[in-house]
């Protein structure tokens, strides 16, 4: 049991973060985040219309988003598109590498939905993207849990709006303009997170998955996880919270404390029959 103990405690202690970035860059990244109409509206707790939504999958079949959401699964959602000559590689090559660290397995425990924002791309070059990023992932699951998807700017605009992601295109470079983040939603379709960038951590993509999964997922020492960090928007990222480490602490002693006492009773009562 001691063993236990100081192991959780290692554990928890040395994946912990402590603070954040200084308070100059994060506001720099909240400027970033609204610069001229391109950023992110952060609608935490929204709900995106998965029964009305519909997209064309990367065969070629118009799909309404339902289909990709259970009662199990948490969903990723990446807003970017194919043709895009930096950015949205950079994001999809970030969330690979990121995904590919994890246990947890695309097509298993999660799904990704790839969205993209250029109308005027098809369902060929979402075929092609998808065998591409597939292939590199190298998990068989992925062709059933990675879905690349193209749309109307109607159904564009829909979900854009609904998940707040601002963006424009900009006809003198013939580029769309855009935040990059991936977007974490419930099995029944609610935004639970955001994380920003190109490079996503291990533990912030895993806790965001727990949360997002409301518990349908992970073990109990994940879970723990779940319990002990916080999400802080100053830092994008998920940070330890020392109180919930000390109510731990606190009730492992307990147990412990409890255990020896127990033990040593047992002991005293074996010793007085022997008498």
């Amino acid at each position: 049991m001691t063993n236990c103990f100081l192991l959780l405690s290692f554990f928890l202690i040395s994946s912990c973060k402590l603070g954040g970035p200084p308070r100059s860059q994060a506001n720099s990244k909240e400027s970033a985040r609204s610069l001229e109409g391109i950023g992110v509206d952060e609608k935490l707790g929204g709900k995106i219309d998965i029964h009305n939504l519909e997209f064309t999958d990367e065969n070629g079949n118009k799909v309404k988003l339902s289909q990709y959401f259970d009662v199990k699964q948490p969903v990723i959602l990446i807003l970017g598109y194919y043709q895009c000559p930096k950015l949205c590689s950079l994001v999809f090559n970030g969330f690979s590498v990121s995904a590919r660290s994890l246990e947890w397995s695309i097509g298993k425990e999660y799904k990704v939905l790839t969205i993209s924002v250029n109308p005027k791309e098809g369902h060929e070059l979402a075929k092609a993207k998808k065998h591409n990023y597939v292939k590199n992932y190298g998990r068989q699951s992925a062709k059933e849990g990675w879905h690349f998807l193209t749309g109307d700017e109607k159904n564009i605009k829909a979900i854009a709006q609904q998940v707040g992601f601002l963006y424009k295109y900009e006809p003198k470079i013939e580029q769309y303009a855009h935040a990059a983040l991936l977007t974490f939603l419930t099995p029944q379709g609610k935004i639970s997170r955001y994380l920003y960038g190109i490079d996503f951590k291990h533990n912030d993509l895993k806790i965001a998955l727990l949360e997002a999964a409301e518990g349908t997922i992970g073990t109990v020492m994940e879970q723990l996880l779940l319990f002990c960090f916080h999400y802080n928007p100053d830092a994008d990222s998920y940070s330890f919270t020392v109180f919930f480490m000390m109510q731990i602490a606190g009730a492992l002693t307990l147990i412990l404390l409890g255990g020896f006492l127990l033990k040593f009773w047992i002991k005293e009562l074996r010793s007085k029959k022997n008498k």
